[in-house]
């Protein structure tokens, strides 16, 4: 019964899909071409466990791109419901499939279509036991494990990919592309070895961060892959984490609280009252602008 009901809230989810118009660009990777449909080899893949999860691909193809607001009233217009309830669907579905509730998040984000009902997209997290740190977590590995479950299934028909995994090849994929973090994972799964965050990360000790050839990548994985002893690289605290990888979703978020408040009639309203005031919060927030670029400029 618990599947018919799933099954039910996607069918709903592709339906409602189509009444909704196309508002921006496909958010979607392109597809990845491997030159190869041959099988999984034996022990590589992971057997497929549902339906559901073999539906991932029609899930995120069936949910909007995410956008900006469509409206700038704290009241969501008929079009905002509609991705909302889709994005919401998704979410119910998503269950391990980190990619399509990162999807969705990023979606009801952007597009502040959590303002009717809450506050802030903070308490909207709230309300589903979501902490802020792993919204956003899940939003910037989204794009890259979406594109890897397309791309590798191609090959590992049966293939479960895991956040820890895509999280792991995210600074490859930033570098060089989300090909490069494909082939690097590719290669691994051909190995025939047990794929864990720890074995990816070692195995990008030895790739160079300039260049990615294809031939030398292999070549450095073979021999990475097949040696008697290697050194596993050990496991970094959250602390340890390189600032650089945070930048994107901070970032995304500075826009999204800035462009929330002053887009709001009534921020503009008391700026036209206190013309003083505004003036002083606007040069404020230009200094401390300029100390961030001035930051980044600095060699160290």
């Amino acid at each position: 019964m618990a599947a018919d009901k799933k099954r039910r809230g996607f069918d709903e989810l592709i339906a409602r899909r189509e009444e909704l118009a196309d508002v921006s660009p496909p958010w979607t990777a392109p597809a990845h071409d491997t030159g190869s449909a041959g099988s999984a080899a034996e022990g590589i893949a992971v057997p497929a466990e549902t339906d559901l999860r073999l539906s991932a691909e029609e899930i995120v193809k069936s949910l909007p791109a995410p956008h900006d607001p469509l409206s700038t009233g704290p009241e969501l217009i008929p079009q905002e419901r509609e991705e909302l309830e889709l994005y919401e669907n998704a979410l119910n579905l998503a269950g391990e499939m980190f990619w399509v509730e990162g999807h969705s998040l990023l979606g009801i984000s952007r597009g502040e279509l959590w303002r009717e009902t809450h506050p802030s997209f903070k308490a909207y997290l709230a309300d589903r036991d979501i902490s802020p740190r792993r919204a956003y977590q899940l939003m910037e590995v989204a794009p890259l494990g979406e594109y890897l479950h397309g791309s590798l299934r191609k090959i590992f028909h049966s293939v479960v990919l895991n956040e820890a995994q895509t999280k792991t090849l995210l600074p490859l994929a930033k570098r060089h592309g989300e090909e490069a973090a494909a082939f690097v994972m590719e290669t691994v799964l051909r190995s025939g070895q047990k794929v864990t965050a720890a074995l990816l990360k070692g195995a990008l000790t030895v790739l160079p961060l300039d260049r990615f050839d294809r031939q030398e990548v292999e070549k450095l994985l073979q021999e990475y892959l097949t040696a008697k002893q290697r050194v596993l690289p050990a496991e970094s605290s959250e602390g340890d984490a390189d600032p650089a990888e945070a930048w994107p979703a901070e970032a995304d978020r500075l826009r999204t609280v800035v462009r929330r408040v002053v887009s709001r009639p009534e921020f503009r309203a008391a700026a036209r009252a206190r013309p003083d005031e505004a003036r002083a919060v606007v040069a404020e927030l230009r200094t401390l602008l300029d100390e961030v670029e001035a930051a980044a400029l600095t060699e160290e």
